[in-house]
């Protein structure tokens, strides 16, 4: 019987708390599992560049046909088309030296769509040794299939400094 009364007053606490507080321990939960998990695949991207892993690199878009990059002024539709582009886009390169992040901000939407921001720095050699350095802002929309974070959109621009 006591337990009872305890299980309704437990009960009564719950349905007198508002809405917005039920669940918000597990609502929190997929938030920051999000923001952790979108945070760990832009290190992730990150690592490939200055590493120049193509697999990893390319690991990181989204192999849709509904993928879409804009950046610096073009508009490439379909991951065909990136995937195309990419060794022209980065083979022009000896190696990256530098690609530091700042104002990051991190927007889990969902447990399976997320948007991230952020203003980057970074500096690199191209094949003929003259080094580049470029500041610049990118936005990235995440989709998560089969349990991978993919970039399905993606726009941004770099600036020469």
């Amino acid at each position: 019987m006591r337990m009872i009364a305890m299980m309704a007053a437990t009960g009564v606490l719950l349905l007198a708390s508002p809405p917005e507080t039920r669940g918000q321990e597990s609502s929190e939960g997929w938030r920051q599992a999000v923001h952790d998990e979108i945070e760990r695949a832009l290190d992730g991207y990150r690592y490939a560049i200055l590493s120049r892993d193509y697999d990893a690199m390319l690991g990181f878009w989204s192999d849709s046909d509904q993928f879409v990059f804009a950046g610096d002024g073009r508009i490439l539709g379909g991951s065909d088309a990136w995937e195309a582009e990419m060794p022209r886009h980065y083979d022009g390169t000896l190696g990256w030296e530098q690609w530091d992040w700042q104002s990051v901000h991190i927007l889990p939407l969902s447990e399976s769509s997320a948007s991230a921001t952020l203003e980057s720095r970074f500096r690199w050699v191209d094949v003929d040794g003259a080094t580049h350095n470029s500041r610049g802002a990118w936005t990235y929309v995440f989709l998560k299939s089969n349990g991978a974070w993919k970039v399905a959109h993606t726009n941004g621009t770099h600036i020469g400094l």
